[in-house]
């Protein structure tokens, strides 16, 4: 996936770019899961932290 612009500057990604990135979004997605399920099963008691 490349793309040259008027003004001569390129935009590039590598399948090798595309995967770190949606790997990224995989984990974030766990970590961001994984937060929000701990939080519901203290509750409030996580305010004392």
């Amino acid at each position: 996936m490349e793309q040259i612009n008027k003004d001569g500057t390129r935009r590039e990604l590598t399948n090798f770019n595309v995967q770190m990135i949606a790997l990224g979004g995989a984990i974030g997605t766990g970590l961001f899961l994984g937060a929000g399920q701990t939080i519901h099963r203290t509750g409030p008691s996580i305010l004392r932290l």
